[in-house]
């Protein structure tokens, strides 16, 4: 809703934040129970997120908000690049912990694009690897990188494993030629 000139949240709204996703998607008996709820949030983080920026009025202020959820925040180009792969990595091992994988619409180009990145063994191995990706949401500074190294075997192990993880949450099978 628009107030004082600028478009703040309704203080009735409710939506959710980061942590409480990542804590839904950590509780796998909590989604057993709640099925419907995580398939509605499923259905509400598949749509793409506010282009608006917002506040939320908290008593006469107007503070950004850091942590809450309008819809999908991976920010995928069509091509299937994002400019911040470890929380990329971070909000696809969500969503497929939360089994609504297949809702998102990014995150089967991202998908794609890390895909064509791997090598035959399944390696991911882009070209031009001369550091880690970095990360510019703080969203996902507790999960990467898993290992810090100088070697390029070293850069790759993160996403390797991230894609693997993802895979197997997801059902996927895994295969390599």
């Amino acid at each position: 809703m628009k107030s004082a000139g600028s478009w703040v949240l309704h203080p009735q709204a409710y939506p959710p934040t980061i942590f409480s996703v990542a804590l839904l998607a950590l509780l796998p008996a909590v989604q057993r129970e709640r099925a419907a709820l995580v398939d509605r949030l499923g259905g509400y983080l598949a749509q793409p997120a506010a282009k608006k920026a917002f506040g939320v009025v908290c008593g006469k202020k107007v503070y950004k908000p850091n942590f809450i959820l309008l819809g999908d925040p991976m920010k995928v180009t069509s091509a299937g690049q994002t400019d911040d792969l470890p929380f990329a990595l971070y909000w696809m091992e969500l969503l497929a912990r939360l089994g609504v994988l297949q809702h998102s619409t990014s995150a089967p180009r991202l998908w794609a694009r890390l895909l064509k990145d791997t090598d035959e063994r399944g390696v991911w191995s882009p070209k031009n690897l001369r550091t880690l990706p970095r990360r510019k949401s703080p969203w996902s500074y507790h999960a990467f990188p898993l290992q810090e190294g100088k070697t390029p075997e070293s850069r790759q192990v993160d996403v390797t494993f991230r894609l693997a993880l993802i895979a197997r949450l997801a059902g996927w099978e895994i295969t390599t030629t």
